[in-house]
């Protein structure tokens, strides 16, 4: 029968041998399901899944990097920080981004507090992917205030003139993502403290920069009678404008003066950035230092003799001002104001509104405890990507020591946990400012005409009514 079928009986046991093995075949096949090129989207081309992810949320873009390794090392690239600030999505309108501060006692009959509590929130987008909300807490924030932000980070440094100087690079996307930067003072001989004034990125040159404002104290008598004094003995101040790179290059510059002549010390603590360009408010004029070309215009601000009546706003994408009698000024690409929105005397506007609303005894807003973080977007630019290399010897310092940073950490849980308490008012009244805003009209010059805000509504109870 062997004959009759054409098969020996050797090549029929070679051919039931596949067969017994096909069961580990498909073994095989599972196990390699989980390889990167069996990963979803894996035959699409790098540079569309970039694309995709780029327009991603920050924190959605995140979540993808658990797809894969591959899709994980693409996310991290700093291709891909660099596209996802290009085209990343907006925050949704309207928002108000803003950092919250409290001091810390630990004990009641401390004087002085140890730590600072500073919170990010964004409300009005609830906990969706657009609002990242993140807490710092710790003593090397003791005396860090904002200052500016700059494609996503956030910068905090002190509002006073110190020596050394130092700042915080924090990007509330991300988790841990908190960095410290000292700037080295090139001529530790003379009297010289430093202010940091704003963050900024230059897209040609690709790199961050930090403006200073640079304090030297001269005990000697002026060669000329033009510089500035401050008291009497021969002592003369010298204000100027400085800048520092911080980036990843093993030629590290030096401190660059960019301005020096007729500066003194009203400038603004507070910075914008926005295109290219930090926006300093004077109590005069206004500053623009262009971060690629590292040049100061010195803009007049507008009307004749109108009183400020705000710090440094932005308004569709352009720096902002409020003068006093209501009137908003939009600065211009070319460095022109243009008056924006104008309330006659007998309107007032959403803030005034909002000041004369019977609002509940508990909404109490401090107004020293919050800053706005006016041109905030959310991106994955993480400031161990851009800290400079002269801080890496500190940064080691700093990883040695994370195994006594862990014993304390329910210290710092107890810690935040004071600071979400102390800052609940301000969470509170913000939300409730973003619900109102949600329902203003298209149209502004509608509010004027509006009654004033009605407390009916789920962010008050019946014994708050009155």
């Amino acid at each position: 029968m062997g004959n009759f079928l054409g098969k020996s009986k050797g090549e029929t046991e070679e051919q039931e041998k596949p067969a017994l093995s096909s069961p580990n075949g498909k073994k095989k096949r599972k196990r390699s399901a989980g390889t990167d090129d069996d990963a979803p989207g894996a035959g699409v081309c790098d540079d569309v899944l970039l694309n995709i992810f780029a327009r991603l949320p920050a924190r959605a873009a995140v979540a993808c990097m658990v797809l894969s390794k591959h899709h994980h090392r693409l996310i991290c690239s700093p291709e891909f920080r660099n596209l996802h600030c290009r085209l990343g999505p907006p925050l949704p309108c309207p928002h108000i981004a803003y950092v919250v501060t409290a001091p810390i006692k630990r004990r009641p009959e401390q004087e002085d507090p140890v730590t600072r509590f500073h919170g990010f929130h964004v409300p009005g987008a609830g906990l969706s992917d657009h609002a990242p909300m993140r807490t710092i807490v710790g003593e090397p924030y003791l005396d860090m205030t904002y200052v500016n932000t700059c494609n996503g980070i956030v910068l905090l440094a002190d509002a006073d003139f110190s020596a050394p100087c130092s700042c915080v690079l924090w990007n509330p996307a991300m988790a841990d993502a908190a960095k410290e930067v000292t700037v080295p003072d090139p001529l530790p001989e003379l009297e010289s403290e430093y202010r940091v004034l704003g963050l900024g990125y230059g897209r040609r040159s690709k790199t961050y920069k930090v403006l200073l404002f640079r304090k030297q104290t001269h005990r000697k008598k002026p060669p000329h009678k033009n510089l500035r004094y401050s008291g009497g003995g021969g002592i003369r101040i010298e204000y100027s404008f400085v800048v520092y790179t911080v980036s990843n290059t093993e030629n590290q510059p030096q401190l660059r003066t960019v301005l020096s002549d007729n500066l003194d010390a009203g400038i603004s603590h507070e910075s914008l950035y926005l295109d290219g360009t930090i926006y300093l408010l004077h109590v005069e004029k206004l500053f623009a230092f262009d971060v690629d070309d590292e040049t100061v215009t010195t803009i007049d601000l507008p009307g004749e003799g109108a009183r400020l009546e705000s710090g440094l706003m932005e308004m569709y994408g352009r720096p902002c001002v409020y003068m006093y009698e209501g009137e908003r000024w939009l600065l211009s690409l070319d460095h022109r104001w243009v008056q924006r929105f104008v309330t006659d005397n007998s309107g007032v506007s959403v803030a005034e509104k909002m000041l004369e609303a019977k609002l509940p005894s508990a909404m109490v807003l401090d107004f020293s405890n919050y800053a706005i973080c006016w041109g905030y977007k959310p991106t994955l630019v993480s400031p161990e990507s851009i800290v400079s290399v002269v801080n890496q010897g500190k940064e080691r310092h700093l990883d040695g020591s994370a195994g006594m940073l862990r014993k304390l950490k329910p210290i710092s849980e107890q810690d935040e946990r004071r600071g979400q308490q102390a800052t609940l008012d301000t969470v509170c009244f913000m939300e409730f400012l973003v619900s109102i805003m949600q329902k203003l009209p298209n149209d502004y010059q509608d509010v004027v005409e509006m009654s004033l805000t009605n407390v009916e509504g789920p962010f008050f109870s019946a014994e708050d009514r009155h």
